[in-house]
């Protein structure tokens, strides 16, 4: 994933889920290489591949459906093979979640506020989580050439533990 990718999925994750629906199913999958994106059209190439839905479980009650999103570069070759996406670049089975239905950080649960509690995306994994739940910078090894990136506690835990490089604690 480069960092157009990343400014790209930054953009459209604050969007409404229906203009970023509109505009997957208009394209469909015929990816025009050489367009930009209606909804960001600064971003030159950069094309969302997939939306998932998936349950955000709040308490063991209180379940919410979030939607991930996928996004590709004009040079990834995507192969689909029963449903299936198979990526030559690691790093595009990274989704991230839309804003839109995230009322609460993914890990801590504080609910988020326009004055004290933004959201943030972890590079890593695309969810939404709070400030303080998003405290550490690493290098993703998927996307070393992109530097030092904004990654969760649960991301900065399994990085470590998995003999990846971090740089702060």
């Amino acid at each position: 994933m480069s960092d157009l990718q990343i400014r790209f999925l930054k953009g459209v994750c604050g969007l409404p889920l229906a203009d970023i629906r509109r505009e997957f199913n208009q394209r469909g999958h015929s990816h025009h290489q050489q367009e930009s994106s209606k909804l960001i059209p600064s971003i030159t190439g950069v094309h969302i591949y997939h939306i998932q839905e998936e349950q955000l479980f709040l308490t063991s009650t209180d379940v919410i459906k979030v939607n991930r999103v996928f996004a590709s570069l004009p040079n990834d070759n995507i192969v689909t093979r029963r449903h299936r996406f198979i990526e030559e670049q690691p790093y595009r089975s990274t989704g991230w979640i839309v804003n839109e239905n995230v009322q609460h950080c993914m890990i801590c649960k504080l609910q988020f506020s326009f004055l004290f509690s933004f959201k943030h995306h972890c590079r890593a994994c695309g969810n939404l989580v709070c400030h303080q739940c998003s405290d550490s910078m690493m290098i993703i090894e998927e996307i070393r050439e992109s530097g030092k990136l904004r990654v969760c506690r649960m991301c900065d835990f399994g990085q470590v533990m998995s003999a990846r490089i971090p740089l702060t604690y």
